[in-house]
């Protein structure tokens, strides 16, 4: 599966932030904060729907 930034449209590599179970990522705090801003993150962070992650090279071939 082929992650792309919300923000910049650059192709995620192995980690990158999550927001609402994959409905937008980001690869960078800078990303994310232009579109959702710190506050809205920690906001979704403290509700379970926003967090960062790393993906390994193998769920990314089984996504695929």
């Amino acid at each position: 599966m082929t992650r792309i930034c919300n923000n910049c449209g650059e192709k995620l590599g192995f980690d990158g932030f999550v927001i609402d179970d994959g409905t937008e990522y980001y690869c960078s705090e800078k990303c994310l904060y232009e579109r959702i801003g710190e506050e809205e993150y920690l906001e979704l962070y403290e509700e379970g729907l926003a967090y960062w992650t790393e993906w390994n090279e193998d769920e990314e071939e089984e996504d695929e």
